[in-house]
């Protein structure tokens, strides 16, 4: 954790976040073909992506995790 903090510049409150965004994906997707392997502490937070220099973790940052929740904006092709 201490790693994740230092890093990524992350608080006490933003890590909780994180915890219940991995929690939520996990169980989202336990039961389908590829499942979001859950993680113990030292590995979500402590761990680099596989063939990334990028940490487990930041995958559940705020603004990370909130762009990737925004609806898709679908724009409608008009012939004229």
């Amino acid at each position: 954790m201490k790693l994740a903090k230092k890093e990524l510049k992350i608080d006490e409150e933003e890590m909780k976040r994180m915890l219940k965004r991995h929690e939520q994906r996990f169980k989202e997707t336990e039961k389908k073909e590829h499942p979001v392997k859950k993680r113990k502490l030292a590995e979500f937070f402590g761990q680099k992506k596989y063939k990334s220099v990028s940490l487990i973790c930041s995958d559940y940052l705020d603004e990370y995790y909130e762009e990737q929740e925004k609806p898709k904006t679908v724009l409608k092709v008009v012939h004229v």
